[in-house]
């Protein structure tokens, strides 16, 4: 299995390349043909990247955080010296910022907990504190505030290794996460995301095992100052254990346990991800399992799927896999383009998304009371379905795409390679799928209306910290739903309540200036082509007072090249003249204008060139500066897939609305 993982991501990897390589047509060249010779390349190139089973799948680049702990986890082994963390070693090097530190997101400054962890890394694996780039590191960890003003898990990875005592940690105790009744209650209180990692990190706390490592790869140079305890619920539960009052941690440790092994149940590891899977391998261990044992081994093995050894002897680290999100998105960019419903491509790729529809209850039953029926981002992951991919789902299969109607014949010609009709999947078991899916979704609704990722929204009596913030709803993820909806038929005041309750919801949400935030302070280009694609697709009327203000928002936000850049400054920000464009904001911006009926606009027409412009021969677009934030923590992540679905809908969004391709 592992060599045909590294088969599949080395010929999936891209490398983005100098604008020298993007392909520019000869001058006679009308612009109808240009733009039907992008869609179609595009087009290929989806095609032949589609897997034989039916998936689109494309890397998901997870920075230095991973490849750090990975390291704190083969240290903690006592395998800092083998190849992996050798080459966890090299890649973090090539990932350091010029200036020291190392960043969360492409083109953001050095993050602190980014950078301890890096230069904690490279310390274990033999680099010298006196060189010059570990030495501008460290400066730049003591400006960004130091090791006292870290907050999250990586106190954790510091006590594990032996460099702080675990008081000085945010004290995990599994009494308060699996005590009857009460603990159940605080568990669901924190995020799905979080959650995976927070059980075993609970197990860690409460054992407490260390590494102890050599002088020479600690960092005593970074801890100058004492570290304060983290709160004072911390500071009661440490000294409850130095009294060794712990009630009931033999029967609580195995609960956990238990809990742990069987979210490794039809799931490619815990939430399928590389931290919970991490954290669940560090807890085995300190439960005393060893290598042979079978929890060990399923961590060992769903580790694998998320590591790429690249021909530079450097490895990358996936934080988890998203076949599902890649699947739905290049479904939608084919039908927008033409592919008709018995297309073999669109064949392959419904025959997998439905033999990936969720089949038990997951985490979020606990609340909500409806028969499974959501789509998960990755391969396996039955306890963590989630919205966003369950709508994207039902939409293809529903496969209601007009715009690409006037596509069909030009695009697809002689291409148009079908399977024998039989092989598609039957009327009944796609009525069934997508009736399932839609019960799911609308029971996954919050109280306020909108929707959450992975479990429906509740108010608590007492406040969240940091990243454990309940799965409360967005704009990204109500947008979602409520375009999905439209797709299978479902109209504002069309006599469903929970329909019109979710406009109103998205119209509540847009800010003053006419935009929406897919995230709250991120992605504006993003949620406001997303709100305003949900609101058309609903039937929300072109002329309504919040179409035209988005509208108006977006083509105030374009800049001089043609093209938009995500996260652009308000008005009068020097970032908004300064910043260049790049292909997927521009894609975004240009769908968004489209929606609203400004198609034949000028702002459309040079959004449009530029995509032409930035095609790569192939029909791929690059865009290094991208990168997707991913619910509810906010992390943001390099994935190369959508670098190429959304500008191909935008063109053939564009080419199917004004007819400039046609039979």
């Amino acid at each position: 299995m592992m060599s045909n993982w590294k088969h599949l991501w080395a010929k999936l990897r891209n490398k983005v390349e100098p604008k020298s390589e993007v392909r520019q047509p000869p001058a006679e060249v009308s612009r109808s043909e240009r733009l039907l010779d992008a869609i179609v390349r595009s087009v290929r190139q989806l095609r032949a990247s589609q897997q034989m089973d039916g998936h689109w799948i494309t890397p998901l680049e997870g920075g230095a955080a991973p490849l750090a702990r990975m390291i704190f986890l083969l240290a903690f082994l006592g395998l800092e010296k083998s190849q992996t963390a050798r080459e966890c070693a090299r890649s973090l090097e090539e990932k350091m910022l010029p200036g020291g530190g190392w960043e969360n997101a492409p083109g953001e400054d050095a993050d602190l907990e980014a950078s301890i962890a890096g230069y904690f890394a490279l310390k274990i694996t033999g680099r010298h504190a006196s060189s010059d780039k570990m030495r501008r590191t460290r400066q730049r960890i003591f400006t960004l505030g130091g090791v006292v003003k870290t907050t999250g898990d990586i106190r954790f990875f510091l006590a594990l290794l032996g460099q702080i005592p675990y008081d000085r940690t945010a004290a995990v105790s599994p009494l308060a996460l699996f005590f009857p009744v009460v603990g159940a209650y605080l568990l669901r209180r924190f995020c799905a995301s979080v959650r995976p990692i927070l059980v075993p990190i609970a197990v860690v706390s409460a054992l407490g095992p260390v590494r102890t490592l050599s002088p020479e790869q600690g960092i005593r140079e970074l801890l100058t100052e004492p570290l304060p305890s983290v709160s004072t619920a911390s500071r009661l539960i440490w000294f409850a254990r130095s009294h060794h009052i712990t009630p009931f941690s033999r029967q609580l440790l195995l609960r956990a346990k238990i809990w742990i092994v069987h979210h490794f149940r039809r799931s490619d590891g815990p939430g399928a991800s590389f931290s919970a899977i991490l954290w669940s391998w560090i807890a085995f261990r300190a439960l005393g399992l060893d290598d042979d044992s079978p929890e060990v081994a399923a961590c060992r093995h769903e580790l694998e799927p998320l590591t790429r050894h690249l021909p530079e002897g450097c490895l990358e680290i996936s934080p988890t896999v998203p076949p599902t999100r890649d699947t739905v998105l290049a479904m939608k960019a084919l039908r927008l383009s033409g592919c008709t419903s018995d297309d073999s491509a669109i064949i392959r790729g419904e025959n997998w998304l439905l033999e990936r529809q969720t089949s038990e209850p997951g985490d979020w039953a606990a609340r909500v009371k409806v028969q499974p029926g959501g789509w998960a981002l990755q391969y396996h992951n039955e306890f963590y379905p989630n919205c966003v991919d369950t709508a994207l789902a039902l939409m293809v299969l529903a496969g209601a795409f007009p715009e690409g109607e006037g596509l069909r014949r030009t695009v697809i010609g002689s291409d148009d390679v079908r399977d024998r009709i039989d092989e598609r999947p039957t009327l009944l078991r796609r009525n069934e799928a997508a009736a399932a899916g839609r019960r799911w979704l609308q029971s996954m609704q919050n109280k306020d209306a909108s929707w959450g990722l992975f479990d429906r929204g509740k108010r608590y009596p007492f406040p969240a910290v940091g990243n454990f913030l309940p799965d409360s709803g967005s704009v990204e993820t109500t947008a979602s739903v409520l375009e999905s909806l439209g797709r299978q038929g479902y109209q504002w005041h069309g006599g469903l309540r929970f329909v019109d309750r979710a406009v109103r919801r998205l119209r509540a949400w847009q800010s003053d200036a006419g935009y929406w935030e897919g995230l709250p302070g991120t992605d504006r280009i993003r949620g406001t082509y997303q709100a305003l694609t949900a609101l058309i697709a609903v039937q929300v009327p072109k002329e309504d007072e919040t179409v035209i203000r988005a509208a108006q928002w977006l083509e105030s936000t374009q800049l001089a090249d043609g093209g938009w850049f995500d996260d652009i400054g308000p008005e009068g920000d020097e970032e908004r003249t300064t910043s260049s464009s790049s292909p997927v904001p521009t894609a975004w911006g240009v769908m968004g204008l489209i929606a609203a009926g400004r198609a034949e606009t000028p702002s459309v027409a040079r959004g449009v060139q530029y995509l032409l412009d930035w095609q790569r021969a192939d029909g791929r677009w690059d865009d290094p500066t991208f990168s997707m934030t991913f619910q509810p923590n906010r992390s943001r992540l390099k994935h190369s897939g959508p670098q190429t679905y959304y500008p191909l809908m935008a063109l053939a969004l564009y080419a199917g609305t004004m007819g400039e391709v046609g039979e």
